[in-house]
């Protein structure tokens, strides 16, 4: 998902990165994306639906397993050629899925996105660490409308009805 180009944060630190979301089985290899990249060419935007009462299945089955000892299914990480990639299962995407959606539905609701600020509204659970301690790292999934933000309409006001203006009857 080329993320760079997308809106400015309005805080935090670091460069801005495209995501790149993989199945651990395929192999890939992040030092290989690069290449992979120039071969993919300009992609045509798509929209596909989603069946929201399996990702909630694999979410919660997801859940049930990180929760026993010994489990393996995690989502790992690794930024190479300003790409983040994450690397899992369909159980622990599922999971992240539920994040991103949270997002998406209460994010226009948070107090001060209809101004163009910037709204924390949920991460990425189960993100495993590196080895060797220190700082762990998160990644937070922020909510921010694109300007101009007069077109932007709050959650419950239906968006074909305008309001009145002084000068309508």
């Amino acid at each position: 998902m080329p993320l760079r180009d997308t809106v400015p944060p309005d805080e935090g630190q670091g460069e801005r990165v495209d995501l790149v979301v993989a199945h651990h089985s395929y192999g890939l290899r992040p030092s290989q994306w690069p290449r992979l990249r120039r071969a993919l060419g300009q992609g045509t935007s798509l929209t596909v639906r989603t069946d929201e009462a399996r990702t909630g299945r694999d979410a919660s089955a997801w859940r049930e397993r990180a929760a026993l000892p010994g489990c393996r299914d995690e989502l790992r990480h690794a930024l190479h050629a300003r790409t983040f990639f994450l690397f899992g299962s369909r159980d622990v995407f599922a999971e992240a899925a539920t994040s991103f959606a949270y997002a998406a539905g209460w994010g226009p609701s948070q107090k001060g996105v209809t101004q163009g600020r910037l709204a924390m509204v949920s991460a990425l659970p189960g993100l495993v660490q590196q080895p060797g301690g220190g700082h762990p790292h998160e990644v937070l999934i922020c909510y921010k409308a694109y300007p101009p933000y007069a077109h932007f309409t709050p959650p419950g006001r239906s968006a074909r009805r305008r309001r009145r203006t002084a000068a309508s009857p």
